[in-house]
């Protein structure tokens, strides 16, 4: 996984939820920044990234922050994916990053 290193299981759950939050907070500016809408594949995966984040599932969530970048040409069907959002603006997914920021850390990673 490339969203968290090989250090993984010795941060504290608080540095990996702070990781994670910044890395999707990254993305939402990087689109922020272009002027462009967001990709329905970036939609889904950002909010499947803060749902295990708040569920304190952080190395689900590090694969999805990975998934979030993966390039289009590595999926057999990628048109549907990387189509503009138009039902979700980066304004609700800004607002559903700052409610995880919020929250306090969990920790549901199996030891």
């Amino acid at each position: 996984m490339t969203a968290l290193n090989e250090n993984f299981h010795s941060l504290s759950p608080m540095e990996i939820k702070n990781y994670l939050e910044n890395a999707i907070e990254g993305v939402i500016n990087e689109i922020d920044n272009a002027n462009r809408v967001p990709t329905k594949w970036e939609v889904d995966h950002i909010r499947i990234a803060l749902d295990y984040i708040l569920a304190g599932m952080y190395n689900a969530a590090g694969q999805a922050v990975d998934f979030i970048r993966i390039d289009p040409d590595k999926l057999a069907n990628p048109e549907p994916y990387f189509s503009p959002e138009e039902n979700i603006s980066l304004r609700q997914l800004t607002d559903y990053l700052y409610l995880v920021k919020g929250a306090p850390p969990r920790w549901s990673f199996p030891s």
